[in-house]
């Protein structure tokens, strides 16, 4: 079957009357007329239900992913044609958050040709943000236009129905800056795919209330070290503080048994120690004069 092609506006359609009665022309008429092609069609995109909401992990103790600078993220989405028309030129816009400390090296590509920054004009504005997320995360969505990167994607004309091509979109994520924020563990970045149909002009606004949007979340949680990983860590001075208590005990219980806790004797007072002077003088001169005696 062939298809019409989507730039087609009319069709021509010939009827012909015929007649099979007797001695009549067997050709009784024969009329040509246009008539108007209506062309509907709807771009969608879709993706693996593991990506809408993925988890990207890394630990402070583990020396290895500690040393990491970035965590790049590709984002893989299939984006085709509902029909049942072919599609005309169209649009297909990318949103990306803007946190320059955050994420980095944004690149969005279809059908392996890089997407340009568009939308100079600002007119597109950005789909609204998840209504929730977890609690204590961190999240990095588009809430206005201008902190927002709009990637502008050309979609080829005469897209058949069912037909598909490859949308990737690649960022990375600034792990070295986003472990410096002492209390955030937790981040969640939202980026959205918004599509094109027949009812919308090349240039028109693509986020409307009626239309959904295609999104995504990547979550990324740094897993920081706890008060035993430290001490763990720190296995030599722990070591060498309680073999310290230990001798320190084993001394103590020496000196207890032998009892020189009790050959030590303290004065309050400088009478006392007068006291004690006057006694140990009397005691010599006792025992001088038994010896001279």
């Amino acid at each position: 079957m062939q298809l019409i092609h989507p730039d087609t506006e009319f069709i021509k359609i010939k009827v012909k009357l015929n007649s099979t009665c007797k001695n009549k022309n067997p050709i009784i008429t024969e009329v040509e007329f246009p008539i108007l092609v209506e062309h509907e069609w709807k771009i969608k995109a879709d993706q693996r239900s593991s990506q809408e909401y993925q988890n990207y992990f890394w630990e402070q103790k583990i020396e290895q992913e500690e040393m990491e600078r970035v965590e790049t993220v590709e984002l893989t989405y299939n984006v085709f044609n509902e029909g049942p028309s072919m599609s005309k030129e169209s649009k297909l816009y990318a949103f990306i958050p803007r946190d320059s400390n955050l994420i980095d090296n944004i690149k969005v590509s279809f059908i392996n040709k890089e997407c340009q920054l568009g939308d100079q004009a600002k007119n597109q504005i950005p789909p609204s943000p998840p209504s929730s997320s977890d609690a204590g995360a961190e999240m990095i969505v588009c809430q206005t236009r201008g902190d927002c990167h709009v990637f502008e994607c050309d979609l080829p004309k005469g897209m058949e129905k069912q037909e598909r091509a490859s949308l990737n979109v690649q960022f990375d994520f600034v792990k070295k800056n986003a472990k410096q924020m002492e209390k955030v563990s937790k981040f969640e970045i939202v980026t959205s795919i918004c599509t094109m149909s027949h009812s919308d002009k090349k240039d028109e606004r693509c986020v409307t209330r009626d239309k959904k949007v295609l999104r995504t979340t990547t979550s990324f949680e740094y897993i920081r070290k706890t008060t035993l990983d430290l001490l763990i860590a720190s296995w030599q001075l722990l070591v060498g503080g309680i073999a310290g208590l230990i001798v320190f005990l084993i001394v103590f219980v020496i000196f207890y048994k032998c009892e020189l806790f009790k050959k030590v004797r303290f004065y309050k007072s400088m009478d006392d120690t007068n006291d004690l002077l006057d006694d140990t003088t009397g005691e010599n001169q006792q025992l001088s004069e038994v010896e001279v005696d």
